[in-house]
């Protein structure tokens, strides 16, 4: 399970990075990707800024 999720975080890093080198407007954090994924990437970031937190 823990596996499956890293690998997922790691696909949509992997989006997010392609989507902003290939953006030359300046766009950044997965501007150009798709809603369902923007709110992906919003989720884990929340969840990884709570277990800073802790």
């Amino acid at each position: 399970m823990v596996v499956e999720s890293v690998k997922k975080v790691k696909n949509i890093v992997s989006e997010v990075f392609k989507g902003y080198a290939s953006n030359s407007s300046g766009g950044c954090c997965g501007v150009s990707l798709p809603p369902e994924e923007q709110r992906q990437l919003k989720r884990l970031k929340e969840g990884a800024q709570a277990e800073k937190k802790d």
